[in-house]
C-alpha cells in the first residue's frame, strides 16, 4: 500500500520586494493606531503607543477601530490627520 501526501496549500511563488520608505518620527507628528477589534489588537497598539511616546516627545495619537467582519471605513478623515499609521489586524 502506497500513501501519497498532498500539500493542501497548493503551489505558490515568492517575489522579493523592497519595503516602502519609513519616515522618521518627530515632535508634533500624529500616529494613527488602527485595529480590527480582534483579541489583543488594541492592547498591542497601546503598547506600541507607549513605546513610541517614550522615544519621541510630543507625538499625538489618533485611534480608530472597526469590527473584524466589516470593511474599513476611513471617511472620518483619519488618514488625512495621520502622518503614519500602525495597524493591528489579527489575533
Amino acid at each position: 500500500m502506497t500513501i501519497e501526501l498532498v500539500n493542501p496549500c497548493g503551489e505558490f511563488t515568492h517575489t522579493e520586494v523592497r519595503l516602502a520608505r519609513r519616515p522618521g518620527l518627530r515632535t508634533g507628528m500624529t500616529v494613527g493606531l488602527f485595529h480590527n477589534s480582534k483579541m489583543n489588537a488594541e492592547a498591542l497598539l497601546e503598547d506600541i503607543a507607549q513605546q513610541l511616546g517614550d522615544r519621541v516627545e510630543g507625538l499625538k495619537f489618533r485611534r480608530i477601530s472597526k469590527e473584524s467582519s466589516e470593511p474599513a471605513n476611513f471617511s472620518t478623515g483619519f488618514l488625512e490627520e495621520c502622518d503614519v499609521v500602525v495597524a493591528a489586524l489579527a489575533d
